[in-house]
């Protein structure tokens, strides 16, 4: 089970011990700040967080390929502390520009661009775009249900989550039966006292 707790006592300790300064981060360490950053959003430290995120960004536009991995994951990891902080329009922005590279870059079926559709779409019913997280968690669904197994986690959460977007557009039928295929998958395929089961 995680600790992120004793995470941020070991990554501080960490920073000490390399003498980086928290707050400004310094190139040669950007995998470090990324963990930093990363616990900092699980420990409900979400303005520090997208604070640390952004500087992780500027320096990886800088020094990568916009097309590189790195950068789009650290774009992503950027966005989700923008949601977590409150800054729906911030990550509804960053996601469009990583899924357009994305789209140019990666298969359709490629886990990272698929993430981070997925990731989009929450953000944009945050932000009160439903029909457009609605169209874009079809997409997703469509795509993984062409190549995941039908009891894989991530087909199973964009599934539950389309249902939860249906429902919030009005689509109440198409909520409910997508919610009765995951609730009979998982059924079939996860003990009685599996946490996503209950």
């Amino acid at each position: 089970m995680r600790d992120d707790a004793k995470l941020m006592v070991l990554m501080s300790n960490l920073m000490k011990y390399l003498t980086l300064n928290p707050l400004i981060v310094d190139a040669r360490w950007l995998s470090v700040y990324k963990i930093v950053a990363r616990n900092l959003e699980n420990c409900a430290k979400y303005q520090e967080a997208a604070s640390l995120s952004e500087q992780v960004v500027k320096i990886e536009e800088q020094i990568l390929a916009e097309d590189h991995p790195s950068r789009l994951a650290s774009q992503h990891a950027l966005a989700s502390a923008y949601m977590a902080n409150g800054q729906i329009k911030e990550a509804v922005s960053l996601l469009e520009q990583v899924i357009e590279v994305s789209d140019r870059t990666l298969a359709k079926d490629n886990p990272s661009r698929l993430a981070s559709q997925h990731e989009l779409a929450g953000a944009y019913e945050a932000n009160g775009q439903v029909k457009e997280a609605v169209l874009l968690l079809e997409q997703v669904v469509e795509i993984k249900e062409q190549t995941l197994a039908k009891d894989h986690p991530d087909r199973l959460a964009s599934q539950h989550e389309l249902a939860r977007v249906y429902r919030a557009n009005g689509q109440i039928k198409e909520a409910v039966s997508l919610l009765e295929q995951v609730v009979k998958t998982r059924e079939q395929t996860l003990a009685e006292n599996h946490p996503d089961r209950l």
